[in-house]
Formats: C-alpha cells, sequence, structure tokens
C-alpha cells in the first residue's frame, strides 16, 4: 500500500505563490513515498475575503490551477487530492468548492 500525504501550508492571498508552495510540498511528499497526496482547503487562496477568491475562479476542466496540479500529478507519478479550488458558478458573485 501506498503512503499518503497530508500536507500543511500557511497559504495567502497569493495564488502563483501557493501553487510553487503547494509544488514543493508535493515533490517532498513524493521523495518520501507518498502515492496520495492531500492538500488543505482553500491551499489556493487564504487570507482575503470571498470576493477575492470569486476573482480567481476558474472554468471546471480549465485554468492555471488546475493544469498545476494536472502537471504535478502527471510529473510525479502520484493522485492530488487538491483541496479546494474555486471554480465559475452560473451565479458571477458565488462560485463552486472543487477538489
Amino acid at each position: 500500500m501506498k503512503t499518503i500525504a497530508a500536507l500543511q501550508m500557511a497559504s495567502g492571498p497569493q495564488v502563483q505563490a501557493n501553487l510553487m508552495e503547494a509544488g514543493r510540498l508535493i515533490a517532498e511528499a513524493k521523495a518520501a513515498g507518498a502515492g496520495l497526496v492531500v492538500l488543505p482547503e482553500m491551499f489556493v487562496i487564504m487570507g482575503q475575503n470571498d470576493q477575492a477568491r470569486v476573482q480567481v475562479t476558474e472554468a471546471y476542466g480549465a485554468g492555471p490551477m488546475q493544469d498545476c496540479m494536472v502537471r504535478l500529478a502527471r510529473q510525479h507519478k502520484i493522485w492530488i487530492l487538491a483541496g479546494t479550488i474555486p471554480l465559475h458558478s452560473d451565479d458571477p458573485n458565488r462560485r463552486y468548492a472543487a477538489s
């Protein structure tokens, strides 16, 4: 059975910085033998209000946050449960929270 790694992060308001930190931690987890890496809820953006999170939402299946997780999973040949990624909804003032 493979190892499961539950990562802790101190995410901030900068999506790109959070993705880079997630990538670093995922690489460490893989090096330690993880086959599944679990990221925390809202790992990609924290510390701002809901409106700020709405502004970084992506369409389902396409966008830099999802692309990054796909790339990292393929690169390290692991499964990633990506906490929460904010996705567009039919209401422009709301978002879906997807993993």
